[in-house]
């Protein structure tokens, strides 16, 4: 009988522990949540994406937006994220999915080119080294791995639409004669 009474006063000493550790997690979190300033982000406009973020992020969002406009219209204003962390995620995903479309831009019209005939053996053997470098880039989220990719990125659009030119030339001449 005494050892059934001291294993109950045992699991109410654990269960009463157990309570006391979430309560103080929970306060630490808050506390936490109060000294870092994370309540919440509230982003209304473009500009303010940068308060939030590093600044190879924001180096890179300003580069985007100066070679394509039309990236800032995926980016959701008046929207608000429980964390900065959140937020960061977000805009890490977002520059992740604008390097992968251009990637997968490239791969169609490379192959769209080698069906027609067109020698871009080359363009594709440098072309292969994309994704690479972007899952890379994906772990490191550095400006410089960025500009590597780009640079890469519009050297192999740069070919790509001299070929497209070389076709369309070809395509007026046939319909000349």
């Amino acid at each position: 009988m005494k050892k059934n009474k001291q294993i109950s006063k045992e699991n109410k000493v654990i269960k009463s522990e157990v309570k006391d550790e979430e309560k103080l997690k929970k306060r630490d979190d808050e506390l936490k949540k109060i000294v870092s300033g994370n309540q919440g982000v509230k982003i209304e406009s473009f500009e303010d994406t940068f308060k939030f973020i590093s600044k190879d992020l924001s180096l890179i969002l300003s580069d985007i937006k100066n070679k394509n406009p039309k990236f800032i219209e995926k980016i959701q204003f008046n929207r608000v994220f429980k964390e900065k962390e959140d937020f960061n995620i977000f805009i890490k995903g977002l520059i992740l999915d604008f390097l992968k479309d251009k990637s997968d831009d490239l791969k169609s019209r490379l192959s769209d080119l080698r069906k027609k005939g067109y020698s871009v053996l080359f363009l594709s053997l440098k072309f292969m080294s994309v994704p690479l470098k972007i899952k890379l880039f994906s772990s490191s989220l550095n400006k410089e791995d960025f500009d590597k990719i780009f640079i890469l990125v519009e050297n192999i659009e740069k070919s790509l639409i001299s070929f497209e030119e070389q076709e369309r030339a070809v395509k007026e001449n046939k319909e000349i004669y």
